[in-house]
Formats: structure tokens, C-alpha cells, sequence
């Protein structure tokens, strides 16, 4: 190549490399529980969702830098690498800023994927093929990567047996995915096959006795819930009733069948709606008159009642001195000062009696693990 092209490429990747968005990276439970969601509604097992971004990204849209993942070579983008004509069906510019949108479009793709070998036959015919069991994900995984051998697919399997970087903190616990020509004399790729519970069946229909491997795949009955729930809950905070969307998100939570990382996400609108609350008081505390105060407050103690906050808005309702300055480590959290606040409910939980002390231990407690953490 031409030193001049390879000038006029090398500006063009520079110029790009400009327009990159930059981020900062979901939490593990985070993407655990989107993989979950999408697992559902796509019949695709966690594991290989999983599997696939950590191959492809270290399931990362973004660096330790904050730089966005982007594969010079083959110009993959983001979280699950897509490229060509594959990126270009999809919206490229989320593909860049919105890693939900990227993982999903990577799934979708190794949908697609599995669809190609069912057109090419390479399931025998005649036999319903079980999507939950992982080795049927064969030919879809080669076919992911492009190419028509099986290297990226022992990648997968590595991947999936150790559970390297961020797979350890989003799956339970690793599975061997038995290959196909450990169990299939003489097998070349190509060559068809489908795993059934007793092992697997190859072209000519014989079953050859193997252990398989079933994936999880997650409950669309309840995730399909879990959105209608959340939507609701969002109408409620768009009609300024927050202490609406606070049931529905309390309902929410007995829900034992919820991963860890949905009850995470609850947990964290739950804290969302103490940090409103307790935003909304500051500014109620600070209006003009006395009249515009009372009003203010009014309809905080509505709103907030249930919530940690409540506790502070009654409490500056009555005119009250708070308990331990209950009411002031309330506003040293709205001003984002979680030291001073953590000193005062700390005194509050030895010294208080009853509910006040019962809020403050509660608080302290999640600042405390809030403020831990790395």
C-alpha cells in the first residue's frame, strides 16, 4: 500500500478516534440482569451471551479510561463487535453511546447466526432442536465470528469452563460444553448434528450417548412483568407520585424468583427516590415565606412517606428540633457530604429512640457500604 494512502487512512482513524463517545461501564449485576432480559425474550442461554461479549469486548462499551472499546483492525464497535455490513443494519451512533442497545444487537445477530444453520442444514432433519442446550449453539457461534471453523468456538467454551474477567461476577458458576468431535467419530466441520438430553444425534440420525450442557434461559412471563411494572411505576413519577412508584417497587422486591441483578436495579430507584426526597426538601427548606415552606413540605409528606426522607420532612413539618440532628444529616446527604452525615446518624442510632434511631441505622448503613466501595 501506498505510503500516502496509508497517511490519508491513518488521519481519517485519528480524525474518527475524535468522535468517539466516552464512558463509564455498567456494574456486573447491571449487565447481568440485562443478559438475563435478553436471554428471555431471544431464547439465547446466558452462558453464551456471556461467553460471546467477553470474547469480544471483555464485556466492556468502554475502557478503564473512560475510551471507547473500538477494534482498529476490523473496526468492531463496543460491547459485542459488531462490524460491516453488520453494524451498518443497525444504529451505529448507539451502537457507540448505548451499551443495552449493543449487547441486544449482538444477540440478535447471533440469532440470526443460529437461523443460518438451520438453512444450512446443520441440524439432521426431522428433529426439534432444543435452543437451551448450549452444544446446539455450534454452527451459530462459528458463524458469529464469520468464519467456517471451529477456533472461535473452543475460545467460547475456554470462556465459558473459567469464567475469565467479569463472566466470574455475572455467571453462577462455569460449564464444560462438550465439543462435537469428542463425541462424534470422524466428525469434520460442516458435518450436522443436534444435542438432545441423552447425548447427540449426527446425520444419520444416530444417537451417540454424551453428556450435555442446558443453559439458563430467563422467564419471559417475568420479565415481560417486571417491564409492564417499571412502566407503570415511571407514568407514577411523571405524575409526581413518587410514593406510588415506591409500592410498586417495594411489590417488586418480594419477588424471590428476581436475579440479583433486577433486585440491584430496584434497590438503586428505591436510593434514587431518598436522593429526590431529600433534594426536595433542601429546596422546600429554603423558599421564601414561611407560607411557601408549609406548602412545600405539604406535599413532600405526601409524596414521601415510606421512605427514609419522610421521616425528615414530618419532622421538619411539625417544627420540631430532630432528634440528634436527624433533619441535619438528612441535608448534609442533599449536599452530597456523606461524612458528616454518617457521623450524625451514627449518634442517632446509639442515643435515639424508636423510629428516628431505626432510620438513622438504616442510612448509616447504606452510606457507610456507599461510600466503601472502590
Amino acid at each position: 500500500m501506498r505510503w500516502w494512502l496509508l497517511a490519508v487512512l491513518a488521519a481519517l482513524t485519528a480524525a474518527q478516534e475524535e468522535e468517539w463517545p466516552r464512558g463509564e461501564n455498567p456494574e456486573p449485576l447491571v449487565i447481568a440482569d440485562e443478559m438475563a432480559r435478553l436471554s428471555a425474550v431471544y431464547e439465547v442461554p446466558v452462558e453464551l451471551i456471556c461467553a460471546v461479549a467477553h470474547r469480544e469486548s471483555g464485556i466492556q462499551q468502554w475502557r478503564a479510561d473512560g475510551s471507547f472499546v473500538y477494534n482498529k483492525s476490523d473496526f468492531g464497535l463496543g460491547m459485542m463487535q459488531l462490524t460491516g455490513a453488520t453494524a451498518d443494519a443497525y444504529d451505529k451512533e448507539r451502537l457507540k453511546t448505548d451499551w443495552r442497545y449493543n449487547l441486544e444487537a449482538g444477540v440478535k445477530v447471533l440469532v440470526g447466526k443460529w437461523q443460518r444453520a438451520v438453512t444450512r442444514e446443520h441440524f439432521p432433519a426431522g428433529i426439534e432442536v432444543d435452543r437451551g442446550l448450549l452444544e446446539n449453539w455450534y454452527y451459530a457461534l462459528c458463524y458469529y465470528n464469520g468464519k467456517t471453523s471451529d477456533v472461535y468456538v473452543a475460545k467460547i467454551y475456554e470462556h465459558a469452563a473459567s469464567l475469565p474477567g467479569r463472566m466470574a461476577q455475572i455467571l453462577e458458576k462455569p460449564v464444560e460444553i462438550t465439543r462435537p468431535e469428542s463425541v462424534l467419530e470422524g466428525f469434520e466441520w460442516g458435518d450436522a448434528f443436534v444435542a438432545v438430553a441423552e447425548g447427540l444425534i449426527d446425520s444419520q440420525g444416530t444417537l451417540h450417548p454424551a453428556t450435555v450442557h442446558r443453559g439458563a434461559l430467563g422467564d419471559p412471563e417475568l420479565y415481560a412483568f417486571l417491564d409492564r411494572r417499571l412502566q407503570q411505576a415511571d407514568r407514577q413519577l411523571e405524575r409526581d407520585k413518587p410514593i406510588k412508584a415506591l409500592a410498586i417497587y417495594e411489590e417488586l422486591l418480594e419477588i424471590p424468583e428476581l436475579s440479583p441483578g433486577s433486585l440491584r436495579m430496584l434497590a438503586g430507584r428505591v436510593e434514587a427516590l431518598e436522593e429526590q426526597g431529600r433534594a426536595a426538601l433542601l429546596a422546600a427548606l429554603e423558599a421564601g415565606s414561611r407560607a411557601k415552606r408549609r406548602a412545600a413540605l405539604s406535599k413532600l409528606r405526601r409524596n414521601y412517606k415510606g421512605l427514609a426522607v419522610g421521616l425528615a420532612v414530618s419532622l421538619a413539618w411539625a417544627n420540631e428540633e430532630p432528634p440528634a440532628d436527624f433533619l441535619n444529616a438528612t441535608l448534609h446527604e442533599a449536599r452530597g457530604e456523606p461524612e458528616a452525615a454518617i457521623e450524625l446518624y451514627r449518634q442517632l442510632a446509639e442515643e435515639a429512640e424508636d423510629e428516628p434511631a431505626a432510620w438513622a441505622a438504616q442510612r448509616l448503613e447504606w452510606l457507610e457500604a456507599a461510600t466503601s466501595e472502590p
